[in-house]
């Protein structure tokens, strides 16, 4: 004798599998979290916060030894990456009275952070720009747009105050 399956018991069947597939994928997903979240082999620091590296930052500042940046190479003053289109002035800054980054105050200008390694000098250089701004109340592009086309190999310079080149 065959067992035949009626057109609802099918439908319960399928709905059953769905159900206990979904469940394992959900638990699965669970689990790589978990996994990720706790074993990351890093040893990071699990005391201090920002507020006392940025008050470190500002004691060494204000202390009597010369700050790095200056001793290490003149500021960047333009930055050329022809093949997107990038020729700016680039302008120092630093942090606002919040301790936040200043921002470039217009779409075509760059800034370098005076906090990070003067460029060239074997640290990493910050630099932001905008990738889209507010012209006369219209949208448009800022001086990175493109910057997303940037290929591996492309050429980006950067002029000193100095007149050197860096590339």
């Amino acid at each position: 004798m065959r067992l035949r399956l009626t057109s609802l018991d099918r439908r319960l069947a399928i709905a059953g599998l769905v159900v206990f597939a979904s469940a394992l994928l959900l638990a699965a997903g669970l689990v790589s979290i978990l996994v990720a979240l706790n074993d990351d082999n890093v040893d990071l620091p699990s005391e201090g916060s920002l507020e006392e590296i940025l008050q470190e930052h500002e004691l060494a500042q204000t202390s009597d030894a010369p700050r790095v940046n200056e001793l290490d190479g003149p500021p960047p003053i333009r930055i050329s990456i022809p093949s997107v289109g990038v020729d700016a002035p680039v302008t120092a800054m630093g942090l606002d009275s919040r301790k936040y980054p200043e921002v470039p105050k217009s779409g075509s200008e760059v800034a370098w952070y005076t906090f990070s390694a003067p460029p060239g000098q074997g640290n990493n250089a910050v630099f932001s720009g905008h990738v889209d701004w507010y012209y006369w109340g219209m949208p448009g592009e800022g001086v990175f747009y493109h910057l997303r086309e940037l290929q591996i190999g492309d050429d980006i310079s950067l002029d000193l105050e100095d007149g050197s080149q860096i590339r």
